[in-house]
């Protein structure tokens, strides 16, 4: 049957049938992978791929931990036609298949395990090529912030999310006070009910704010997440200031 080209066999006998539904014969080529002979990845560091000709094969391996924090894989395409990668769990099951040089890839794996990324030239082509891949557990922070003051942070790996988390007791105006000018970092403010504001830290203060400039709380516990765009890392500062403790001003005073 079709699907899955992955599978988990017992000791036994197999045998591969070729067949063709045309008139004529052909040549063909074609190898089984033993999965359990992949190359060994080291978490968070960068191996180089080559595969000569180009339309071979590499497969690697790598320990997942388990838990709630996603796996990053960042993948470049260094040299020669372009390669495929694919992602499998340790069941068997195929969780992407992407181009080497397009985008990465982060997504929650949950089981812990031997997870697969294997790399594929492109069928047609035998020039040689290149790329390199780094696989990651991301950072998932949590921590306590205070309104009106200043909370500063750092993104130190792609990937990473920091949350800084306050609780209102009654109905609250909250605006935000963005201190990083940087179009590569978003900022969510989220309540109970899922988000409620996002936007790249450059684009969510000042001048260039063009949306409600007030958010209206009632009471509950709120998270302001800061991510990256792309693979963008850093320092960032922000402050949550409470509009209704704000000083009074008296009129002709």
């Amino acid at each position: 049957p079709g699907g899955n080209v992955i599978r988990t066999l017992p000791a036994g006998t197999y045998e591969i049938a070729i067949s063709s539904g045309a008139a004529e014969g052909g040549s063909y080529q074609l190898a089984l992978r033993d999965l359990s002979a992949a190359t060994p990845l080291v978490l968070d560091t960068t191996t180089t791929v080559n595969l000569d000709p180009g339309n071979g094969h590499k497969a690697f391996s790598f320990t997942w931990p388990g838990g709630s924090a996603p796996v990053q894989i960042e993948a470049n395409n260094t040299g020669g036609p372009r390669a495929y990668w694919r992602l499998i769990g340790p069941n068997g099951e195929v969780y992407t298949q992407q181009r080497a040089d397009v985008t990465d890839f982060q997504a929650t794996l949950g089981a812990a395990g031997t997870y697969y990324l294997l790399y594929d030239g492109q069928i047609e082509s035998s020039a040689p090529t290149s790329a390199t891949v780094k696989v990651r557990r991301t950072t998932v922070s949590s921590a306590a912030m205070a309104l009106d003051t200043t909370v500063s942070g750092q993104l130190a790996g792609v990937g990473d999310s920091n949350s800084h988390v306050f609780t209102v007791t009654g109905t609250r105006r909250i605006m935000l006070d963005n201190l990083t000018a940087r179009t590569d970092l978003r900022v969510t403010i989220s309540g109970q009910g899922g988000a409620l504001y996002s936007q790249v830290m450059f684009y969510s203060d000042g001048d260039y704010r063009g949306d409600a400039a007030v958010l209206v709380l009632g009471p509950g516990t709120y998270s302001v997440t800061v991510t990256g765009e792309g693979r963008a890392t850093g320092d960032y500062a922000f402050a949550l200031h409470d509009l209704d403790a704000a000083p009074v001003l008296v009129p002709g005073a």
